[in-house]
């Protein structure tokens, strides 16, 4: 998914007042979810290498949570990997070999945890889905949040980011342990 697609989508996942007036939570907390879904662009259109940087370069992205994923308010990099999020506390990265995206451990940038995708394009289509599920999640009381819904969800989502390689990293995103 390019990067001004993801933005679209993810707007479309805004709730209505109506819907949030049924969610069963303090206020703040309904006023930091819908936040999320308002980004705004924050540069003309950076043609950049790949969408998962064009998207953290022309973006206001620090209200944007998809679970525990969160983008970084600008790029950085060194000679070998371009930062541009964090899953916990656990750094996102571009390895500039290979274009895949990679979790490395916080404490030692050395040790890469997870592969999670392809590429930027592949990131974008599989973190999409898993802002969509919580989002249905948190709005419907009745959604199915079930194990066997969780790595349904995670393993669609590894076959957009590229294939089983990925599954490990959106089973921990999504909470399945099966």
């Amino acid at each position: 998914m390019k990067a001004e697609d993801f933005i679209e989508q993810i707007k479309s996942l805004k709730p209505t007042e109506g819907e949030m007036n049924l969610v069963k939570a303090s206020e703040d907390y309904k006023s930091d979810f819908v936040k999320q879904f308002d980004i705004t662009k924050i540069s003309g259109d950076l043609n950049l290498s790949d969408e998962i940087l064009s998207l953290v370069s022309n973006y206001h992205l620090v209200n944007l949570k998809i679970g525990r994923i969160k983008f970084d308010d600008k790029i950085d990099e060194n000679g070998i990997y371009v930062y541009f999020g964090r899953y916990e506390a656990d750094i996102l990265i571009l390895d500039k070999s290979d274009k895949k995206i990679k979790l490395l451990d916080h404490e030692d940038e050395e040790d890469i945890l997870l592969e999670c995708a392809d590429n930027g394009e592949s990131f974008l289509d599989a973190v999409f889905m898993i802002k969509k599920y919580f989002t249905l999640q948190r709005l419907n009381v009745d959604a199915d949040r079930s194990q066997d819904s969780k790595c349904s969800v995670a393993f669609q989502c590894a076959s957009l980011a590229g294939g089983n390689t990925y599954l490990n990293f959106y089973k921990n995103v999504l909470g399945c342990f099966q």
